[in-house]
């Protein structure tokens, strides 16, 4: 069939043809780009949220150092700088509830139980129940430390997604650089 078609006709095909495999193949890398410019800002996003769970074990070790403190010294600047630092704790929390809420739920729940085994310990050192004070205060203090895995597992695992898209994004850009080489 082409060998009836003249060569200024057969040039015209073979031009078309040539001509769509590009447009082909640039329709094919704008959409590749655009998604991996997608997978990037979430996986960008996702860095910032790890960020924001190391900064809420932070902010949950000031708090547990402050009631410490307030265990001890029963100062008026324990209880602001305590109560500070959970607010903040929780104010990173709300940032992460929307990525982990199960993880984030048990973590405040774990949060007000320790909390208040601390605030029990400050009442009872100031009754003057020293045992009863050491007792809740060590209560409080294993608490912490559940706390303080559960926090840090939490970073990790936020670690882990932001790890794994970026993983996608490294295999879906060569796979695209070949195909397009």
């Amino acid at each position: 069939m082409i060998r009836r078609l003249s060569i200024r006709t057969r040039l015209v095909v073979l031009t078309s043809a040539l001509i769509l495999v590009i447009v082909a193949s640039n329709l094919y890398l704008v959409r590749k780009l655009t998604g991996n410019t997608v997978a990037l800002a979430t996986t960008t996003e996702s860095a910032a949220v790890v960020e924001q769970a190391n900064d809420a074990r932070i902010a949950f070790g000031e708090m547990r150092y402050w009631l410490t403190d307030l265990a001890v010294s029963q100062t008026p600047v324990a209880r602001t700088n305590a109560a500070s630092a959970r607010d903040q704790a929780n104010r990173y929390l709300d940032v992460l509830a929307t990525r982990k809420p199960e993880l984030v739920a048990s973590a405040r729940t774990r949060i007000a139980d320790f909390e208040q085994a601390a605030l029990a310990a400050v009442h009872a050192y100031a009754a003057g129940s020293q045992p009863a004070g050491h007792e809740r205060l060590a209560e409080a203090r294993d608490q912490g430390r559940k706390i303080d895995n559960l926090l840090a597992s939490l970073a990790v695992e936020l670690n882990v997604d932001a790890g794994a898209a970026r993983s996608e994004i490294i295999d879906d850009v060569t796979t695209t650089k070949r195909l397009a080489a």
